[in-house]
């Protein structure tokens, strides 16, 4: 089984002036302080999984609540760049008309997908009949509509930023100048992404649990729920017909003769039935989990991990997590060393002045941290 980034560079986006992460393994756990990028690193590689696409891109700046506000929008400075601009490290750009010469408006990343690079910008479009020319860049950010130029390796797809209210997915148009606009393949697609809210509701588990009803993946859950409540039994969502957001999520335990709601047993398990019906949904691609802790007591954290790095092997997933707790840290760090020494990795981020800068523990050294409990966050 190949992992799926082994090292992941990142140029220009958000805090990120120039990052590179190498020894990257099948279970990640990343920390550090606040603003020092670790759901950053999450939103990258969602980016190039996704090739860019405008609903991803959508996703992480309403997530962020940086487009879609009305008050913003009636500014006399708004314009089309702010609704992308905060991706950028640098954003705002200083002086009326910044340049694109003296200042690199675009973002990079690297990683071991395929495609294996993504580069996103901004700038003028202005082709020619050749459909294989270059968009020129002007000295300049223009007064009409710009594009959002994103480079997969040698190909190219262009979004236009056309007179559309906040949500660039509803109102962009696009123009494909080599890729022919078509779903992306599978392995490109299983990405999944559990945000750090810990009291999602069920609803939004109803596809996820479709994928797996009647399988064998419903044991892993049911086994992972164990780790709150042995007492449970089975899993099930029910209600809801088309409307999905009526659906919930019920449990059979072994006290009650009825089912009861998921929920009614607090947001722990809900945060937990989250994380690991996102996992088997993942086989074979990456998981996603910002703050991996929340909602989480930290009695449960060792035997989650566990399960997390136990189905991740089994499973084919690379899984990228944030947290800033130290019992997670901890945690994460006594699960990894009992048997999952190699296929484990903490990466810290730390800021020094205007740089963001990583270090991965990996093997013995992350035995080591375990075993005295050196603080790592």
């Amino acid at each position: 089984m190949d992992l799926k980034v082994r090292k992941l560079t990142v140029e220009r986006y958000r805090g990120f002036r120039e990052l590179s992460i190498n020894g990257l393994a099948r279970v990640n756990l990343i920390t550090g302080k606040n603003n020092t990028g670790k759901s950053s690193i999450l939103e990258v590689l969602r980016i190039l999984v996704h090739r860019a696409s405008p609903r991803v891109i959508e996703d992480i700046l309403s997530y962020r609540e940086e487009i879609g506000i009305a008050e913003v929008r009636a500014l006399p400075s708004f314009d089309n760049l702010s609704l992308i601009g905060t991706l950028f490290n640098g954003y705002p750009f200083q002086g009326p008309n910044p340049s694109y010469d003296v200042y690199p408006v675009s973002i990079r990343i690297d990683g071991a997908f395929s495609p294996s690079s993504l580069t996103m910008r901004i700038s003028d479009l202005a082709l020619g009949s050749d459909q294989d020319q270059e968009p020129l860049i002007v000295d300049h950010y223009p007064s009409g509509n710009p594009a959002f130029i994103v480079r997969l390796d040698d190909d190219q797809i262009e979004y236009m930023l056309d007179d559309f209210p906040g949500h660039i997915s509803r109102k962009h148009m696009w123009r494909s100048l080599r890729i022919p606009q078509q779903a992306l393949p599978a392995k490109h697609r299983r990405c999944i992404t559990v945000d750090a809210n810990a009291v999602q509701q069920s609803s939004q588990f109803g596809e996820l649990w479709d994928n797996i009803a009647l399988s064998k993946e419903e044991e892993y859950v049911v086994h992972a729920l164990n780790i709150i409540d042995p007492r449970i039994m089975t899993v099930s969502m029910v209600g809801g017909g088309h409307d999905s957001n009526r659906r919930r999520a019920i449990v059979r335990t072994s006290e009650f003769e009825n089912p009861v709601s998921l929920r009614s047993f607090g947001d722990g398990m809900n945060r937990l039935f989250g994380i690991i019906l996102s996992l088997v949904n993942a086989r074979g691609g990456l998981l996603l989990i910002d703050e991996f802790e929340s909602g989480l007591h930290h009695s449960v954290h060792i035997d989650a991990w566990k399960m997390v790095l136990k189905l991740a092997r089994d499973l084919d997933v690379q899984v990228f997590a944030t947290s800033h707790s130290w019992d997670a840290i901890k945690a994460f760090e006594q699960a990894a060393s009992e048997n999952f020494i190699h296929e484990a990795a903490l990466i810290k981020l730390e800021r020094i002045r205007e740089e963001i800068v990583p270090t991965v523990f990996v093997g013995d050294e992350l035995e080591i941290i375990a075993r005295h409990e050196i603080e790592v966050r």
